[in-house]
């Protein structure tokens, strides 16, 4: 079962046989990576995709009755939730989110914005254009089309499993050593403390 790696989609090719679902090859890393405003540079899983919801009309063509992408085609639409469903999604991880320290990053994601204005997001997918039959739906190249501003994230949807307990496994480890940090300093006070008391009875 594949399923969508951008955020907040819950599509996947179990429960919607109609939709579907592109795999983030070597050729469209960058370019999809890029429109998804995540870090070019990270790792995603390997059957990573991203449905057809994503792309406009005219990024596909038909080829011997089935609908490929177009080169160079960019997810582009339905990249956001809808401002009515902001709150479901607050309330749904608002106590898992109360549970994790923030912790500023020393190394923030530096990512590329592109440049594209939304389109409609009610676009219909059932009339497509005709193209040459020479292209291949799988292994298409791909060249980015937007360049960008620099924006910072605070997190990444498309990080593998492993790599997010790498950096969980960090994190803990920082905390720990905080912790040891404010004991000492703790114990340090204590001794000044001490220290001072045993002077002023010894003034009086």
């Amino acid at each position: 079962m594949r399923t969508c790696v951008v955020p907040f989609c819950k599509n996947n090719s179990k429960k919607l046989k109609e939709v579907q679902f592109f795999k983030i090859t070597s050729s469209r890393h960058k370019a999809w990576m890029l429109a998804l405003k995540r870090n070019p540079e990270d790792s995603v899983y390997k059957d990573a995709s991203v449905c057809s919801r994503h792309f406009v009309m005219e990024d596909f063509v038909i080829i011997k009755n089935k609908r490929c992408l177009k080169v160079g085609a960019v997810p582009q639409i339905n990249l956001r939730p809808l401002a009515r469903n902001l709150f479901l999604y607050s309330d749904k991880f608002s106590v898992k989110l109360a549970e994790i320290p923030n912790v500023p990053s020393s190394n923030p994601q530096t990512v590329v914005k592109p440049l594209i204005n939304e389109t409609n997001s009610n676009i219909e997918e059932g009339s497509m254009i005709n193209h040459p039959a020479s292209l291949d739906s799988e292994e298409l190249k791909v060249t980015p089309k937007q360049l960008g501003k620099v924006v910072r994230l605070d997190h990444n949807y498309c990080l593998s499993p492993k790599k997010v307990s790498l950096l969980l496994e960090k994190s803990n480890q920082s905390v720990i050593k905080l912790e040891m940090e404010l004991d000492i300093e703790r114990k340090r006070v204590c001794r000044f403390q001490n220290i001072l008391k045993q002077f002023n009875a010894h003034k009086n």
